[in-house]
């Protein structure tokens, strides 16, 4: 025998380690030969001990005593390694005794090996009466079974989270970029290492090994094709920036997993086809479970799946079972435990037993398996479900390795909480605490350390509920929510060292007023950290100055909990953690390195950016410009307007940002000939009135609305402000919105708005058309305004731009906006207005022609003539058959889209939209030809030059969509020059020079359309995630692909491929 060392630990909420060194009582070789403890740590109500073995050791037996240097030593675990060495966990129920911990290693058995192998399970009478047949699908029997662990080391169960640290190494499997690996060795200098650009894909991950993430990537949008819907992602993160090394497909959505050794278990949420004997197909919704061999990381194995039906499944697990929770096919508000042996290391899994409760079993937090007993803590309604009750329930469910099962049966149970709803429950030891509430909150603790006999401890009673309960020894945490003052966050200590009379220590609500936060839902972001004294707690709610979003300090003394101070985030924060001295707290946008020396005063020492709203982009060389526009109407924490420069191929690198001259946000934005052209203005909130009508709450003299600024981008990442400018206009409107066009060199027109324009005559978004009301309150009702601004400055000294006039088309209750086209110093676009139509004469019989006094709605072609920019001319509208879609030949031609209300019997449109050519010679618009569009939708047209490109969806099954070409030809007709095949219906279509990009769902093909009768296809891709994007904003070259911005998640590059 040879004894290598021992490690002293003292039980409670605070955990010291002694680590003394003893002579061995073993000759060996060297100190290498000899086992060692490599750690002690507490893991929830349990002590886990690492040993490191050298080879040719039979068996390690871990031993405790009471206290130092006295006392007999107890063996109170063994595992048998047959020479092999290695790695060996211990993990005990923590108990008064393990205060000192030492290991003896044996290289050899004191009999043979074989008398090791028999049962050491032994069934004993059942003492419940009754018929279970309908519990349990396995009846007891009476059959011995073998000893389960031998030769089998216990395995570590891991949940996944958002992020883990790894010495110095942050890993952030971010929702809005990706995995993000993170330096925190100098937290004030922190600095994303790499990237792996994968937004909106998820949040479960894992640290595999030193080398190795794990990433549950889901997909809403069909990334992987085929019927899988997620992936497994095996990530290195060995280098500078991490790469998949392997990727796993798995059907559904993720729900649940677990890592237990290096065995991966997912469920997830998918449905199964099913047929009966009549060749009829339904499908049927439930839980895949599978399971991956992790051990080579390289190289990972998908091993098994089971499938059970059902929604709202839930997971546990050990290192023996995974136990699968789903609802009754007969009973909603049953739930049934299946227990599936995953003690194979190699992800192998079997189900053994299936176990029918009370009730539903909502969490994982409701169930526990120690010592062969199984506890279930379930709710269901009761008294014809008029009301609640919470049923624990113990089951003895032997270790599936045993030889001749002993079968599953009900051992005992216990009744609380009646007329209560069930929330937090957590499992110590041999208590189970349970919080049930109705308008209070009962904290029950029930003894179950005679599982046939379970029975209510003792119980106290507070206001509000907790959500989840952290052991500390003989003390309980608890973080839910309080309901003496509104609904707020609170934390709470709780005495438990007298488990019959529980009493409430201390307790502190966050804010003012209502409040929420994640560790409501999700007990990760509750840090309780004993060892500092500290609670790092993420809220977010109402306060006095509004709206707030921060990590609360708490200070954690034994028998007191007081808040202190709170670090504010611009947006939800996440997470938080005590590293190197400082605070490291976490949202989806940014890591914050905060000195908390002065708790009640947390100083914020070093902002990491980690995601930020991209609105526009412009490709400009080798390096991206990206745009945050900073719209009033940002949901989670409005951002600053700003100006990033990163590298063309890495646009979550930051290069350079850029202060802009206000934190108005950007309404419009060009770049030109080497300069970027930015229009920064204030936007809208309440009404809007029209210029003619008078709005008392104005200012007398009102500051500036809007401002241009000039940089010089032509050596980037270097970026120079050239000029700014400012002007006072008519109120913008709501969500202002302009594009930049150039009627002519040197004039940058701003052209767009906003909408809610009011009226005097409805007060409500409208004004009065113009013309005869006959018939009394005859007029519809129409939006007044979304466009129709144009807003023009002199750029042509970019050291002194000028304002030179604004342009309101929208006084006349025009709306509906098309784009603008600009041709020789005009700038063309169309609107839609409503016309009071003429009074019908008819004979009595005619019931086919509209009504007296009805109203009609036409487009209009509207001209702007820009020769004196200071005083534009606005020529007359001109009725046109739709909106503009564009111009051609200097102007002389229009293309438009629209209906056709030209059938002659009645007034009713049989939703046909067509694509019209007319000629317009500065008075009128002649009907050329018209091309009639698909009557299905979409069909997206976009006229570049003399060619026009249509998008065709398909409208059979055997029909393929298509990307059509059009041109009008010398002979006044539209004549087709060519036609491709398409993925998909085409919703939207945008060129950037001969480069056309067609997006699909959410796919973008790109096209060569250099010779515009035959479009050639480049690439098809998926912009990861399924998130909205607007190519409108996005900018791409023919040899270099295309840049898309996705908002917060990012920049999307989609390359070409390499040519041959």
């Amino acid at each position: 025998m040879k004894i290598k060392s021992f490690f002293s630990c003292w039980p409670g909420p605070w955990l010291s380690v002694v680590v003394l060194f003893l002579s061995s009582h073993f000759v060996s070789a060297s100190p290498e030969d000899s086992p060692a403890i490599t750690s002690v740590r507490l893991e929830g109500t349990n002590v886990v001990v690492t040993v490191q073995v050298p080879p040719g050791i039979q068996r390690v037996t871990l031993e405790c005593r009471s206290r130092l240097g006295a006392g007999s030593w107890e063996p109170r675990a063994l595992t048998r390694l047959n020479g092999s060495g290695g790695e060996v966990t211990f993990r005990v129920p923590r108990e008064a005794t393990l205060e000192v911990l030492r290991v003896r290693a044996d290289n050899q058995e004191p009999l043979p090996a074989a008398f090791y192998t028999g049962t050491n399970l032994f069934a004993g009478q059942p003492v419940s009466s009754g018929s279970l047949s309908a519990v349990f699908d396995v009846g007891p029997t009476a059959s011995p079974g073998a000893d389960p662990t031998a030769g089998a080391p216990s395995r570590d169960v891991v949940e996944s989270d958002i992020w883990k640290t790894s010495g110095d190494t942050l890993f952030f499997f971010n929702q809005y970029r990706g995995l993000q690996v993170i330096d925190i060795s100098a937290p004030d200098s922190a600095a994303v290492q790499g990237v792996l650009p994968i937004p909106a894909a998820g949040e479960q991950m894992y640290l595999l090994d030193a080398k190795h993430v794990v990433l549950l990537a889901r997909d809403g949008c069909g990334w992987w094709g085929s019927d899988s819907e997620s992936r497994v992602l095996i990530v290195n993160v060995s280098g500078s920036a991490p790469k998949v090394a392997a990727s796993l497909p798995v059907k559904g959505f993720f729900q649940e997993s677990r890592l237990v050794g290096s065995a991966l278990y997912v469920a997830s949420q998918t449905y199964q086809v099913k047929t009966n004997g009549t060749n009829s197909v339904t499908w049927e919704a439930g839980s895949l479970v599978s399971s991956f061999d992790l051990s080579n990381p390289e190289a990972p194995v998908a091993k098994d799946t089971i499938w059970y039906s059902g929604y709202d499944n839930v997971i546990a697990a050990t290192d023996v079972f995974l136990f699968v929770v789903v609802p009754s096919p007969s009973d909603y508000w049953r739930s049934i435990v299946h227990c599936i042996d995953i003690t194979a290391p190699d992800g192998a899994m079997s189900e053994v037993a299936s176990i029918s409760t009370a009730g539903r079993v909502n969490d994982k937090f409701k169930m526990n398996w120690a010592n062969f007993v199984f506890t279930a803590i379930s709710e269901a309604p009761v008294n014809g479900n008029t009301t609640w009750a919470t049923k624990l329930e113990t089951f003895h469910l032997p270790d599936p390795r045993a030889v001749g099962p002993e079968g599953v049966f009900k051992l005992g149970q216990v009744t609380l909480g009646n007329g209560e709803r069930l929330y937090a429950t957590r499992f110590d030891s041999s208590l189970v605490y349970v919080v049930t509430f109705r308008r209070i909150d009962p904290l029950w603790v029930v003894d179950i350390s005679d599982a046939s006999h379970p029975k209510i401890a003792g119980e106290v009673q507070v206001p509000g509920y907790s959500n989840y309960i952290q052991p500390l020894g003989d003390r309980l945490v608890t973080v839910g929510l309080d309901s003496s003052n509104s609904w707020r966050v609170a934390v709470s200590l709780f005495d438990v060292h007298d488990p019959g009379a529980p009493a409430l220590l201390s307790k502190v609500a966050l804010g003012e007023n209502s409040s929420w936060s994640e560790a409501n839902t999700d007990e990760k972001a509750f840090n309780v950290m004993t060892d500092r004294h500290l609670i790092l707690l993420p809220f977010q709610g109402y306060l006095t100055n509004g709206y707030a979003t921060r990590i609360q300090l708490i200070d954690l003394n034994r028998d007191s909990l007081a808040l202190r101070g709170t670090i504010d985030h611009p947006c939800q924060p996440r997470r938080a953690a005590v590293h190197n001295d400082r605070i490291l707290s976490l949202s989806g946008q940014e890591l914050l390195s905060v000195d908390a020396t002065d708790r009640d005063h947390p100083r914020i020492k070093a902002t990491v950016p980690l995601a930020w709203s991209v609105d526009q982009v412009f490709a400009q060389g080798t390096h991206l410009i990206e745009l945050t526009s900073a719209s009033w109407w940002w949901w989670n924490g409005q951002p600053a307007p700003a100006l990033r420069i990163t590298p063309a191929n890495e646009p979550d690198h930051v290069l350079d940002e850029v202060q802009l001259p206000n934190q108005f946000p950007i309404l419009g934005a060009a770049v030109r000939n080497g300069r970027l052209y930015v229009a920064q203005g204030q936007q809208n909130f309440g009404s809007v009135p029209l210029a003619d009508d008078s709005d008392p709450g104005q200012p007398t003299n009102p500051p500036p609305n809007l401002f241009i600024s000039i940089y010089d981008v032509s050596a980037l990442p270097g970026v120079k402000l050239l000029g700014e400018t400012d002007a006072m206009v008519e109120p913008l409107g709501w969500s202002a919105n302009f594009e930049v066009v150039w009627p002519k060199a040197g004039v940058l027109v701003l052209t767009g708005g906003g909408g809610g324009y009011w009226d005097p005559w409805l007060d409500w978004g409208i004004a009065r058309p113009a013309g005869p009301v006959g018939g009394g309150f005859a007029m519809p009702i129409y939006w007044g305004n979304n466009g129709g601004r144009l807003i023009a400055f002199d750029v042509g000294d970019a050291a002194a731009p000028k304002f030179l006039s604004d342009v309101n088309l929208a006084k006349n209750a025009w709306w509906n906006f098309s784009p603008a086209y600009t041709v020789n110093g005009l700038v063309f676009l169309s609107h839609e207005a409503v016309e009071a139509f003429p009074p019908v004469v008819t004979d009595g019989k005619d019931t086919n022609s509209p009504p007296v006094d009805y109203w009609v709605q036409r487009w209009y072609l509207d001209v702007v003539d820009y020769a004196d920019a200071a005083n534009p001319a606005v020529r007359k509208p001109v009725n046109i058959p739709g909106s503009l879609k564009g111009v051609a030949h200097a102007g002389d031609l229009l293309y438009t889209v629209g209906e056709h209300w030209t059938n002659a019997t009645n007034w009713w449109w049989d939703g046909t939209e067509y694509l019209d050519a007319s000629a317009y010679d500065g008075v009128e618009a002649h009907l050329i030809d018209s091309l009639k569009l698909s009557s299905y939708w979409p069909h997206p047209v976009l006229v570049n030059g003399d060619a026009i490109f249509v998008g065709h969806p398909s409208e059979t099954t055997t029909v393929k969509n298509l990307l059509e070409t059009w041109s009008l030809s010398s002979a006044g007709k539209f004549t087709q020059l060519g036609k491709t095949e398409l993925s998909g219906a085409a919703q939207n279509l945008a060129n950037f020079g001969d480069l056309l990009a067609a997006q699909i769902g959410n796919q973008v093909s790109l096209f060569n359309v250099t010779d515009p009768t035959a479009p050639a296809l480049l690439v098809t891709s998926d912009p990861p995630g399924c998130v909205w994007f607007d190519l409108n904003k996005a900018d791409g070259a023919l040899d270099r692909g295309l840049w898309l911005p996705l908002g917060v998640y990012g920049v999307s590059v989609i390359a070409l491929p390499a040519t041959p």
